[in-house]
């Protein structure tokens, strides 16, 4: 069976419930609709450039990496969803998202977004990856509650803020943007790892009320060996990369 021939005819799988269509050069998704069974789809590497069609699915994982998605659509049936991968598209904007109650974790790396929105009502939600985007400020986070693990590496940010409700967050990478002050992680006592690579902080502080704090990473900054809060922190037997 060719590509077209995929796109265009109804695909019965039986009672699969992976199904692996990646590197098939599909322009579209195909129809799966009669494959109610199906809860893992793999679409990432191709070439679709549009979600439609998944009406009728009961999805928990769906991958549409490494394609030339432009908008997110298409979602508002797949209520059962908890896993949600877009990386590397075309994408400008978050959205569509507002079904998706279930959803545990969502990357989006690797696309053209400079504002995180679209966010509310994700409870659930455990990972958030935005890495590699237009980001410039953080925010957008009040209703990811639940929240262990952030990804906000390579864009725009110059200021920590926008994270004081996420108490459950476990592990924060901030890699390679422009922030030149440790700040806005009080009350974030669960925080056990930091990645703050390649920024432009001169200055170890701030981290007083991270009481579970293990590793932070520094390295790529202006932060003096003489600094004083590096003894500090490794009196409280923290890890710290300069």
């Amino acid at each position: 069976m060719d590509t077209q021939d995929i796109v265009r005819t109804p695909l019965v799988f039986g009672r699969s419930k992976e199904l692996y269509l990646d590197y098939n050069g599909l322009i579209t998704i195909p129809n799966l609709t009669a494959n109610t069974s199906l809860q893992k789809l793999y679409l990432d590497y191709n070439k679709i450039s549009k979600i439609a069609g998944l009406d009728g699915l009961n999805l928990s994982l769906l991958d549409l990496g490494n394609n030339r998605i432009f908008r997110i659509e298409g979602l508002d049936g797949l209520t059962n969803l908890e896993m949600l991968f877009l990386s590397y598209n075309k994408i400008s904007k978050i959205e569509g998202l507002s079904n998706l109650s279930k959803l545990k974790r969502f990357d989006i790396y690797g696309n053209k977004i400079s504002k995180i929105e679209g966010l509310d009502g994700l409870n659930s939600l455990k990972r958030f990856d935005i890495y590699g985007n237009r980001i410039s400020s953080i925010e957008g986070l009040d209703d990811l509650t639940d929240l262990k693990v952030f990804f906000a590496a390579n864009n725009e940010i110059s200021r920590i803020e926008g994270l004081d409700g996420l108490t459950d967050l476990q592990m924060l990478n901030l890699n390679f943007n422009k922030i030149p002050k440790i700040e806005g992680l009080d009350g974030l006592t669960n925080l056990e790892v930091i990645y703050l690579k390649n920024n432009k902080i001169s200055k170890i502080e701030g981290l007083d009320d991270l009481t579970n704090l293990q590793w932070i990473y520094l390295n790529g900054n202006q932060i003096s060996p003489n600094d004083p809060g590096i003894m500090q922190l490794k009196e409280r037997g923290i890890e710290v990369y300069l």
